[in-house]
């Protein structure tokens, strides 16, 4: 699976940049959402190849949008990268019940997020 273009969901606007402006400077096609509610929307518009996820949401928490998302045929099969600042193992645990690919905890360096999307590639 070649990954183009990745949905983004953070509701901390920064992150959302930071991450836009990497992911942009190495090719990738990058759309942003703020919130749960938004992040389904846009994700069946735009059908991105991948997701990154936070877990922290206003509207549905990104367990609920990872669920939603991976039980739809549209998007079932497309990775979904969790970032999120919940750290126990009953949060990962959450998580990946739900349907994420990944689970990344907050803060972490670039590399390890393009490590995972890569990862992805190679399935």
């Amino acid at each position: 699976m070649r990954i183009r273009k990745i949905l983004v969901v953070d509701d901390q606007v920064s992150i959302c940049s930071y991450l836009e402006r990497k992911l942009e400077s190495l090719g990738y096609e990058v759309v942003v959402a703020y919130d749960g509610i938004e992040a389904l929307e846009v994700a069946f518009r735009e059908s991105p190849d991948a997701l990154i996820l936070d877990v922290s949401l206003p509207g549905l928490n990104g367990n609920e949008v990872c669920r939603r998302l991976k039980g739809d045929a549209r998007m079932c099969d497309h990775p979904v990268i969790m970032l999120t600042a919940l750290a126990t193992p009953a949060d990962r645990r959450q998580a990946l019940e739900a349907g994420a690919n990944a689970y990344i905890t907050k803060p972490t360096d670039f590399a390890n997020i393009l490590q995972q999307l890569k990862s992805f590639e190679n399935i």
